[in-house]
């Protein structure tokens, strides 16, 4: 278990599963007709930011604010109260959406310069949130393969009943991820026809206004 963790080419797979997605979407978006066609040099460069300097910036500031939060006791008190380790569920419920947020923005920055309207940094901004979400999936499918997989393969005394355990994991961790490559599409298309919806009913709206407009 410990070569198959080491080796390139499992690194390699874990990286690719963990980048192709988002970057598939982030073609999608960037070619919508809807959002524009923004330079790809900018828009891999915001992608970059997020999945590089985002993350440093989450890491460095949630352990800065769960250090000042851990000063307060009445919040350690509450969280105490509810939870088996307080600090973890303050991070995880308190700290991270916050921080997580403002430093995807810190992220889409790197695309400024060829923001001109309200469009373009939707573009940036999914791009930086992309490449946040990419280097998120490397991570949390290294901790739950390199976690799951001794479980799931596992042989030796007790073995047995360690291996529904494993098998658990690393298939929940499987099902999530082919769970997502066709729930995201979906909801997006939704989302999309949705808004076509609305358009075409404000569509003879606007253009009654602006025949009464011209016939004042």
């Amino acid at each position: 278990m410990a070569d198959l963790a080491s080796s390139p080419y499992f690194l390699l797979i874990l990286f690719i599963a963990a980048f192709a997605l988002p970057l598939v979407y982030l073609v999608w978006i960037r070619n919508s007709p809807r959002y524009g066609r923004e330079p790809w040099p900018t828009v891999l460069k915001t992608f970059a930011w997020g999945a590089v300097f985002s993350v440093i910036i989450a890491i460095i500031l949630s352990v800065v604010f769960i250090l000042l939060l851990g000063q307060i006791q009445s919040l350690n008190d509450f969280f105490a109260r509810r939870f088996q380790d307080p600090t973890t569920a303050l991070g995880a419920l308190v700290v991270a959406p916050i921080v997580e947020e403002a430093a995807k923005g810190v992220g889409a920055t790197a695309g400024r310069r060829q923001t001109q309207s309200k469009t373009d940094g939707l573009v940036y901004g999914a791009a930086a949130g992309l490449g946040f979400s990419a280097t998120e999936n490397l991570v949390y499918a290294l901790a739950a393969l390199l976690g799951g997989l001794p479980l799931a393969l596992g042989t030796g005394v007790g073995a047995e009943l360690r291996r529904p355990l494993g098998i658990a994991i690393v298939g929940g961790l499987l099902l999530s991820q082919l769970l997502t490559l066709y729930t995201t599409p979906v909801v997006y298309l939704a989302f999309d026809r949705l808004a076509q919806r609305i358009a075409r009913r404000r569509l003879p709206k606007q253009v009654d206004e602006q025949r009464a407009l011209e016939a004042g």
